[in-house]
């Protein structure tokens, strides 16, 4: 899940990686509003995350992480949160 609004490349390069692993995304180029939908849905997934959701956080919104209880990975240049601790993978530490 986007929790700030990507880019449209990081947009389409993002969607292409979750629809070829068999994941979903909470946003896509819309040419109208959803009238807030999207928003009341990525503020109910951040309160109660799912072990398979994957939220994707950009560095210079870094201290946004500090509100959401999930661990937090340093991917390609952005900060991935998750429910559930990465094996193999060096957890971040928000300060």
């Amino acid at each position: 899940m986007f929790v700030q609004q990507p880019s449209l490349d990081e947009l389409y390069a993002f969607t292409d990686w979750a629809l070829r692993n068999g994941k979903t995304v909470n946003q896509f180029y819309f040419p109208r509003s959803l009238g807030g939908v999207i928003e009341q849905e990525l503020e109910k997934s951040l309160a109660e995350p799912d072990e398979t959701e994957l939220f994707l956080f950009f560095e210079k919104d870094k201290s946004q992480c500090l509100a959401y209880n999930l661990n937090y990975y340093f991917v390609d240049g952005y900060l991935v949160g998750c429910r559930k601790a990465l094996q193999h993978a060096e957890r971040l530490s928000i300060p």
